[in-house]
């Protein structure tokens, strides 16, 4: 059997129709990533903000063309210097240019951002997926394993685990990761509840279809939007968490430095040389803002 999605439900189809069903499907996708363009389009932030998440994701894959300096370049004539033309966001205590350190400090941020959404949206979804759809004692045991970690600050959950798994910037990302995977899986259950007992569900399961078929094909793809938004936002979340432990020594080691580190660096010389702490922390702050701003747009696209 195949299926052919629309706006609202899925269609069982037969074999023959197969090729007719992933036409079906690639329409339908196109359809709502054009509808969600066009919508975010209209909307004068929403473009600010992918501008600049698509700078920092540059930044992030391709740092030396774009930075003016080394990430570690040491000018000894240049130290504490304040912005200038030559050294826009002035220099550290090294003589090493702001801007360019901050330029090669977005790729540990953004692939720890990376690894930490991916493994929350691996874990959230796989547990509420079952719990949702398998319901009983299943839902139960998993339901309270999720409340109990729901009890948990996400950040303190994340500083204990980075604590006895160790620093650096994969640990504190799986951390990070390990610390928002409740809120997905309760967004997912609560999506899979709704779903899971609507007629094509239904006809899917009495056809003889397969569990992993049944969920794959037809309830995960129904329950995706608010997941999506909440990947979006929650990018946003990690961001703010993994520079927050960085800040406090957890994240990468000398000479390696991301967002966060280079906050703390820049904390022994707030009075000398502020902009060493201001200009990171706002490129975070930033971050954080333009992910929550895109999140909202595409809900607000959705309705």
């Amino acid at each position: 059997m195949s299926t052919i999605e629309s706006d609202s439900y899925l269609v069982e189809l037969e074999p023959a129709a197969a090729s007719d069903s992933r036409t079906g499907e690639s329409l339908v996708s196109r359809r709502r990533a054009a509808s969600f363009a066009r919508g975010a389009a209209k909307r004068p932030g929403a473009v600010i903000a992918g501008v600049y998440v698509l700078l920092i994701l540059v930044c992030a894959v391709a740092p030396s063309l774009i930075a003016p300096y080394g990430g570690n370049q040491i000018n000894a004539t240049d130290f504490l210097k304040g912005m200038s033309l030559a050294h826009p966001f002035g220099t550290d205590n090294l003589g090493r240019d702001l801007l360019s350190r901050m330029i090669y400090s977005c790729r540990p941020s953004v692939v720890g951002m990376l690894v930490a959404v991916g493994i929350a949206t691996a874990g959230g979804l796989s547990l509420g997926v079952v719990s949702g759809f398998m319901g009983g004692r299943v839902d139960a045991v998993l339901m309270r394993a999720v409340d109990v970690m729901l009890a948990i600050p996400g950040l303190l959950l994340a500083l204990a685990i980075v604590t006895a798994i160790g620093f650096g910037t994969v640990h504190v990302s799986i951390a990070v990761g390990v610390g928002i995977i409740p809120g997905f899986a309760r967004i997912t259950r609560a999506q899979v509840l709704r779903v899971r007992n609507l007629p094509y569900v239904e006809a899917a399961r009495t056809s003889g279809a397969e569990l992993s078929r049944v969920l794959w094909r037809h309830v995960l793809p129904n329950s995706w939007q608010p997941v999506a938004v909440l990947i979006v936002l929650d990018f946003g979340t990690a961001i703010l968490s993994i520079a927050a432990l960085s800040f406090l020594g957890f994240g990468p080691q000398p000479p390696s430095t991301d967002l966060g580190t280079l906050v703390a660096n820049g904390r022994n010389y707030l009075e000398t040389a502020p902009w060493l702490a201001l200009w990171p922390g706002v490129a975070v702050g930033l971050l954080v803002f333009a992910m929550n701003h895109l999140a909202k747009t595409m809900e607000e696209v959705q309705r």
